[in-house]
């Protein structure tokens, strides 16, 4: 070990036999960088420091993350298999080489054969992850299938990136869900939770969360923000069908402090066009203006024309709505409108479904 390397151990306690430069414990004791250790096995005090161990080890500020297993090898080419408690089984191997030269290391963790892992609400079934580089910069693969009573439908995912003490970037994110695909690609850093993202999305199915949404949602997104305050999506494209009737949308959303802000958002579903600037969610302070050219494609025996245009304020209990509207041989069932002209001020209670 070279004598430019040190490391903290705030206790130690050991009980063994020694002899000459071999140490044979039956029990070892040691607490270092907030890791307690317990070890039983053989260490030998020269060249590399030759080992082979019984190891058990838990957090000091958090006992119930525990591992438990094999050491052996040298402190210069390490190899450990532990079963980690987090606080389900994890399988852990890991190989670190030139442990104080060159701290490198190549660490893989799954769950055991028909086994899940629960971490909060989150349910991970096959678990697989593989880490390698050093302790300054390291690649990461990882996959899994994920359910949660908070998603509607399970997440089956694979990553692969490459990460460092302050910065991971996603060279690639596919998940597999809602009968559709996600891409993404991006940068987090983790001193400031800033994040940078593209993302691309194929033939979601919608109509889990409300039967009236596309099921062949398409997009293709920036995502910029620092989590968990704020975040930005500009939509470069957005596309899908609602009955056969195709869409297409452009602008952005930001949601900034539990707000949501509609960015000169913009949807079309055939010839017709609607628009929404400013806050949306939970009070409303937004512009507006829809344009409706063959409203037959969005409600059945619809006909005519209207253009309306305004401003929506209050909260989603008590709106505010200020709107001119013009329209023109306008026909729904058995009413029929020749010519409309419209300006008016309405504010009331009620949710606005």
């Amino acid at each position: 070990i070279s004598a430019s390397e040190t490391e903290h151990i705030a206790a130690i306690e050991v009980s063994g036999a020694m002899r000459g430069t071999r140490l044979r414990a039956d029990e070892l004791r040691l607490t270092v960088r907030e890791v307690a250790v317990a070890a039983s096995g053989n260490v030998r005090f020269s060249g590399d420091w030759p080992l082979d161990l019984k190891l058990e080890w838990s957090l000091v500020n958090d006992p119930a993350l525990s591992g438990s297993g094999t050491a052996s090898g040298s402190l210069e080419q390490l190899s450990l298999e532990q079963t980690v408690q987090l606080p389900e089984s994890v399988n852990l191997k890991a190989q670190l080489s030139d442990v104080w030269s060159k701290r490198s290391f190549d660490v893989t963790l799954n769950a055991p054969a028909n086994q899940t892992v629960t971490i909060n609400d989150f349910t991970l079934t096959n678990p697989e992850a593989r880490i390698t580089g050093t302790f300054d910069t390291y690649d990461i693969q990882a996959k899994a299938s994920v359910s949660s009573t908070q998603l509607p439908d399970v997440i089956r995912f694979s990553a692969t990136g490459t990460g460092s003490n302050t910065l991971l970037s996603v060279t690639k994110f596919t998940a597999e869900t809602l009968n559709g695909e996600i891409e993404l690609a991006g940068l987090l850093n983790f001193d400031t939770l800033e994040l940078e993202a593209d993302v691309v999305t194929r033939d979601l199915n919608l109509t889990s969360f409300d039967p009236r949404l596309p099921d062949d949602l398409g997009a293709r997104a920036q995502l910029i923000g620092q989590l968990p305050e704020r975040i930005n999506v500009a939509f470069e494209s957005l596309t899908g069908t609602l009955e056969a009737v195709a869409l297409s949308g452009s602008g952005g959303l930001e949601w900034t402090n539990e707000t949501l802000r509609a960015q000169q958002f913009a949807l079309n579903a055939g010839t017709n066009s609607a628009r929404i600037d400013g806050l949306v969610w939970p009070q409303l302070a937004a512009d507006f203006a829809l344009n409706l050219t063959e409203p037959g494609l969005l409600i059945p025996d619809a006909a005519g024309r209207l253009f309306a245009s305004g401003r929506v304020g209050g909260s989603q209990t008590a709106p505010e709505i200020s709107v001119s509207a013009r329209g023109d041989e306008l026909m729904w069932a058995s009413i029929r409108i020749d010519t409309l002209s419209l300006d008016a001020s309405i504010a009331g209670e009620g949710a606005i479904d």
